[in-house]
């Protein structure tokens, strides 16, 4: 987007768009060159965008710029609507009490220390009168570059993946600098596209001799939802045709033990590495696989982890978005091998914990027809599973 600003903070033009990034900057340099650069009339230029202009120098047309990234304070809160923002609104659309609703799908940008919401998705929900959350966001450009490079070219680690999509964040290294032509063969690039295109959120960052490192998360549900139809898609590429994953879904859902069993060790032994569960704490490793799993669940079902319920935090709940179908709770062990701890020994304590914990309390009070308990032990590549009545 280009916006021209008279001397009276009033703009001048407006609305050129484009969803090619090389295209905005030819069209601006050319711009520029033409001679607005020195009119008298045009007080100052705003060009908004992902990645910072590849033509900023001396020697070019375009130069003196002050550029602002989301990691700089300055004008943080110019890049989207504030907490206090988005109250306002929705107490004058009459939806106040949704705002834990929005919190959930549209909020969780950090720009500079500031908390922003996405502007797009929480207008968008506004004016359908909050009937429903939808990824907004996310369905207005083609995800085309980002499938090039996580689904066809794996440019983000399994072991990754699964830490994001369990709500976990990595610590990368980040290129304020990028521009879109450097992505291009080099792995490292693709964390800081996806951080500055708004696929990721960056905290607790430092420099060091100019280098930028932070952790990174994915900010929101309407987000999650996106990535995780992309890992989906990554995952069946990677075991090509299968069957396995719909099928372990259905047998969770079901009740059925020997599938359930059968499928979720199938894909433990395809996808998952020695070197990836030898790691501490390898629950969380575990746990991380099976969220990965479960994302082809996303349009029938909410899926979560560690979050409280009845008695304690449980390690995966699988809760119906419709009120009547089936929902699922899940918690994982892996045996103490320095207590002489067995599988079975740490079977019988998930079951333990399921029946004490009532985990499965969310589930009954948000409406599902049915309600499967599952204590799973993960050793290695090897699974057990025993449905807890």
């Amino acid at each position: 987007m280009v916006i021209l600003i008279d001397e009276y903070d009033t703009p001048i033009t407006s609305g050129w768009h484009s969803g090619y990034y090389e295209e905005v900057i030819e069209f601006f340099c050319e711009f520029f060159s033409a001679g607005l650069k020195d009119n008298a009339h045009l007080y100052r230029g705003v060009l908004t965008g992902i990645l910072r202009v590849a033509r900023e120098s001396l020697f070019s047309g375009l130069n003196n710029l002050s550029v602002y990234s989301i990691l700089s304070s300055k004008c943080a809160d110019r890049f989207g609507f504030t907490p206090q923002e988005v109250a306002e609104l929705a107490r004058a659309c009459g939806l106040a009490d949704h705002m834990p609703v929005l919190e959930t799908w549209y909020n969780g940008y950090d720009f500079g220390g500031q908390t922003i919401y996405n502007p797009w998705s929480l207008l968008n929900y506004l004016n359908d009168d909050g009937e429903a959350c939808q990824p907004y966001w996310v369905n207005t450009a083609s995800d085309e570059l980002l499938r090039e490079l996580l689904v066809r070219r794996d440019a983000i680690g399994l072991e990754d993946w699964h830490a994001l999509l369990a709500g976990g964040r990595v610590r990368r290294t980040v290129d304020q600098n990028l521009v879109l032509r450097g992505v291009e063969g080099n792995p490292d690039a693709v964390w800081s596209l996806l951080l500055f295109s708004g696929y990721l959120k960056a905290t607790e960052f430092a420099v060091d001799v100019g280098v930028v490192s932070a952790n990174l998360a994915l900010p929101n549900t309407e987000v999650r939802v996106a990535m995780a139809r992309l890992f989906s898609d990554q995952l069946a590429r990677n075991l090509g045709p299968s069957e396995r994953v719909p099928l372990l879904c259905k047998a969770l859902l079901a009740g059925d033990v020997d599938v359930a069993e059968e499928m979720l060790g199938d894909l433990a032994l395809a996808t998952l590495s020695y070197h990836d569960v030898a790691r501490k704490p390898a629950e969380a490793v575990y746990q991380a696989f099976i969220l990965g799993l479960l994302v082809t669940l996303e349009r029938t079902h909410e899926v979560t982890s560690n979050r409280e319920a009845g008695h304690g935090r449980y390690d995966v709940l699988i809760c119906p978005r419709k009120v009547g179908e089936p929902g699922a709770v899940l918690e994982l062990k892996v045996p103490r091998a320095n207590k002489g701890e067995t599988a079975e020994m740490a079977v019988a304590s998930a079951e333990a914990q399921l029946r004490s914990k009532d985990y499965a309390v969310t589930l009954r009070e948000r409406g599902a027809g049915s309600v499967m308990q599952w204590a799973v032990v993960f050793e290695g590549k090897r699974v057990w599973l025993r449905a807890v009545g």
